[in-house]
């Protein structure tokens, strides 16, 4: 049995004691989950999110941590290695090989799993999970819903050929499910069903329940592959399923963690059980984190060409010291080009983790894409970062579309934007001493920060160019 002094000095390699500030949130915490099922925390950089949820862990014994981030995953176990681990089952080599960490995960209390492998590890497994902790979990309602959209070939999985809405795909399922499941009883679980079996169990779990109702959309295509052409079912879950949702947070007590975490995301997530948000204040002082909203014109926000010449102008104004510039993979290429002269690093979708290690080592200035989440610039690896643009959801997204259609859509479209933004400012202060400016060149900002900045942890806004 762990003492609260033991717990807060859990390993993380480093042997120090708990920081005042974790101490009190540790025990706050333990106290309102007395009272409540779930609470939300909105934890800016510094907080120590990872050494917090391994001490919850480490106090409540029969706790999984999940993240829908592989890369925090790995970090995870960097940092604590006695921890078991299961990621996405595309991370390893052969199935045999995720099956293998699964079951080692089930059989102990110290696991991190990504969250669909957290379910299909736990319905075989006899822990009964008292308490489930989410980090990142500002990403967890669009992790599921991607995990229930998949496709399948009608005449390979028997699919018959009414199954064309949601009430016939959700009997297809149900059978199907039960027989997979019947197989994997009598020891017959070859790896193509087992690795079906994840897949009919995300839609029948998301299925199960009448709030589920609408949220699938059921095709039926055509697919060329060489010479053949294959009838292919396609299902497409347009927003977060709830059944879903309340199958991977299935446990008494649930911590959900973010740096970006909304009262709205912790309502969603929540699914009914009773709830809180707490959000804490950062801890670095706001002068070593000043946000500058310098912005261009209207006209010219989605201009490259204006925008890189501002950011040319911004890292010559500070010294050349080591900049991030967040940007979308799209136009990346053109940033490159536009600042072909300052030598840019510019990552792909395969290499950002190696371009963040050379950006570590050699400076300069970095075109960043995707790495709004798990990138990690402390001290004198990122002195200065810059948005040049606003990342609003694709509205040609069948599920951005559908989304926008209920009643909050709009709040929620305008939330996920700012979500985006402040996970991007986190990359460049990373603890309470640390410090980095930023720059914001989007005019579409101050409207959304003026309208839903109450959401999120207060930022040190400063309107125009540092003097």
């Amino acid at each position: 049995m762990h003492n609260e002094e033991q717990i807060l000095k859990c390993d993380d390699g480093s042997g120090r004691p708990a920081r005042p500030e974790q101490t009190t949130l540790f025990n706050e915490v333990i106290q309102q989950l007395n009272t409540v099922d779930v609470i939300g925390l909105n934890l800016p950089p510094g907080w120590g999110k990872s050494y917090l949820a391994r001490a919850w862990q480490l106090h409540y014994g029969a706790t999984d941590i999940l993240t829908p981030s592989n890369h925090l995953v790995d970090q995870y176990k960097r940092t604590y290695p006695q921890l078991n681990v299961v990621k996405g089952k595309t991370h390893y080599e052969t199935y045999e090989d995720y099956d293998r960490a699964k079951r080692l995960a089930g059989q102990s209390e110290d696991s991190i799993f990504n969250p669909l492998s957290a379910l299909f590890t736990r319905l075989r497994s006899p822990t009964k999970v008292k308490c489930v902790i989410v980090d990142e979990a500002h990403t967890l309602g669009e992790m599921l819903r991607s995990a229930a959209s998949t496709s399948f070939n009608t005449s390979k999985s028997g699919i018959p050929s009414t199954c064309n809405n949601e009430y016939s795909l959700s009997v297809w399922i149900q059978d199907r499910f039960l027989k997979l499941q019947q197989k994997l009883r009598e020891g017959k679980g070859t790896t193509a069903i087992n690795l079906e079996f994840e897949r009919v169990g995300a839609i029948y779990y998301s299925l199960r329940g009448l709030e589920t109702k609408h949220v699938f959309k059921v095709t039926r295509q055509s697919v060329k592959t060489g010479h053949r052409v294959a009838q292919h079912l396609v299902i497409d879950a347009v927003l977060c399923p709830e059944g879903l949702l309340a199958q991977v947070l299935r446990a008494d007590k649930v911590i959900l963690m973010s740096g970006s975490l909304t009262q709205d995301e912790t309502t969603l997530l929540a699914h009914g059980r009773s709830s809180m948000w707490v959000s804490k204040p950062y801890l670095a002082p706001p002068v070593n984190r000043p946000v500058h909203i310098w912005t261009v014109d209207q006209e010219s926000r989605r201009d490259v060409k204006i925008l890189a010449s501002k950011v040319r102008e911004l890292y010559e104004l500070h010294g050349r010291c080591p900049t991030l510039v967040h940007v979308t993979y799209g136009d990346s290429n053109d940033y490159r080009n536009e600042l072909f002269d300052l030598d840019p690093l510019v990552n792909s979708t395969t290499n950002k983790f190696a371009t963040e290690e050379e950006f570590r080592i050699r400076g300069g200035i970095w075109i960043a894409s995707g790495c709004a989440e798990g990138i990690d610039l402390a001290d004198d690896a990122c002195r200065l970062l810059i948005i040049p643009s606003l990342l609003y959801a694709n509205k040609g997204d069948i599920h951005v579309q559908k989304r926008l259609g209920l009643p909050d859509g709009q709040r929620w479209y305008c939330l996920k934007t700012l979500e985006n933004t402040i996970q991007r400012l986190g990359r460049g202060v990373r603890h309470g001493g640390d410090h980095c400016r930023s720059y914001i060149l989007d005019p579409s900002f101050a409207r959304l920060w003026s309208t839903y900045g109450s959401q999120f942890e207060k930022l040190n806004i400063v309107w125009g160019q540092v003097k």
